[in-house]
């Protein structure tokens, strides 16, 4: 892992100017040669860190985006550095923030795309890393969409830095609980249990996105102008009670894929995304398992186009 002096990092950003922000706290500046997105995070690294940054370093996927470096400085802030990915992220691709109504995910197999490299991306963490990894804050805005419509999970290995994970995964009452309401799953809220199962849960709110170009948590009402709490995972669970859902389906899934897609499909994607919203962690499906599905309904859905 690169090592990177604080004094480079605020040199390439212009003292971390408005002019290189790229979002939140992420900045966009060339360092050392490589183009870089520095994620400033609240909070100091965990004694290990260094051990920590070689394993989170060597990953490699290609839904994943690498993680290049780090810089250690005796502050509030840790600076976790990252390949920059040309591209916007999943909440911009499906509102985009320039044009009312439009979305550069337009497609129903686009769409599915999407979830599908997400998945692979998360199940590559669940399974294939030693240790294995959580992500911990999987939501619209920590997926990039490329300008080739592909997905890539980004801010992978920050939590493990900074000591949000703890080292044994036990109910801990002392725990801090971080993260953004409308994905965080209900044990992590009410007992700070971290694993894998709660990006499970994170996940399916992502999908139930993908399908209804909706956001979780509070949305502006068109009619009323007035902003109302949206919760995807009550509507979900409220369709899929229904003795017939398809006709609420068809509804509730985003006006802008213009009914263009495989009803059945679309059922048995929904069907998935409330199985991972599941409120017992043992009832989600390991990510392996919806991979599998996911790249079934895709092929499905590409055949029916």
């Amino acid at each position: 892992p690169i090592r990177y002096r604080y004094k480079d990092l605020v040199r390439a950003t212009d003292n971390f100017s408005e002019a290189s922000k790229i979002g939140g706290s992420v900045f966009r500046a060339l360092v050392r040669g490589a183009d870089v997105a520095i994620v400033q995070k609240k909070g100091s690294f965990v004694g290990n860190y260094i051990e920590l940054l070689k394993i989170i370093t060597s990953v490699h996927h290609v839904n994943l985006v690498k993680v290049l470096g780090a810089c250690l400085r005796e502050s509030e802030h840790v600076y976790v550095c990252y390949e920059y990915e040309e591209g916007v992220n999943l909440r911009e691709a499906l509102h985009s923030p320039r044009a009312e109504g439009f979305s550069a995910l337009a497609s129903w197999t686009s769409r599915l795309q999407v979830a599908l490299d997400v998945a692979l991306g998360l199940e590559y963490l669940h399974d294939h890393t030693m240790p294995p990894f959580v992500h911990k804050h999987v939501k619209s805005t920590n997926i990039i969409v490329t300008n080739e419509l592909r997905a890539k999970i980004v801010k992978f290995g920050i939590p493990q830095l900074v000591g949000e994970i703890p080292r044994k995964l036990v109910r801990q009452n002392s725990i801090k609980i971080t993260g953004t309401p409308g994905y965080m799953s209900p044990e992590y809220q009410t007992s700070g249990v971290v694993s894998s199962k709660m990006d499970v849960f994170a996940f399916g709110v992502v999908l139930l996105e993908l399908l209804t170009g909706k956001q979780p948590g509070v949305q502006l009402d068109p009619a009323t102008k007035k902003h109302k709490v949206v919760s995807l995972t009550d509507e979900v669970t409220e369709i899929m009670e229904e003795r017939d859902p398809r006709k609420k389906l068809r509804l509730w899934i985003d006006a802008r894929l213009r009914d263009s897609y495989p009803v059945d499909t679309a059922m048995s994607v929904t069907a998935l995304a409330r199985l991972c919203i599941d409120s017992n962690p043992e009832s989600r499906p390991p990510m392996k398992n919806v991979t599998a599905k996911l790249s079934n309904y895709l092929i499905k859905s590409q055949e029916w186009e």
